[in-house]
């Protein structure tokens, strides 16, 4: 399982689940490769809006399973 917090960076120093790595929104495309591609992934944001994007894109890219 990758857990990716997909916060503002200043969001993510101020706490983080352990084991998450930080890939802000704007850079996740660039980012995805990053990712196992079989791991099961789990997108973290603040509010919920930025989550389902993040999913979006991953599935795109081929990324495995994303939650």
């Amino acid at each position: 399982m990758a857990i990716v917090d997909v916060r503002e960076p200043r969001e993510f120093s101020a706490g983080h689940l352990p084991g998450a790595v930080k890939h802000s929104l704007p850079e996740l495309s660039d980012r995805l490769g990053e990712i196992p591609p079989q791991a099961f992934v789990v997108f973290v944001c603040r509010s919920g809006q930025s989550q389902p994007v993040a999913c979006e894109l991953a599935a795109r890219a081929g990324t495995g399973g994303v939650r």
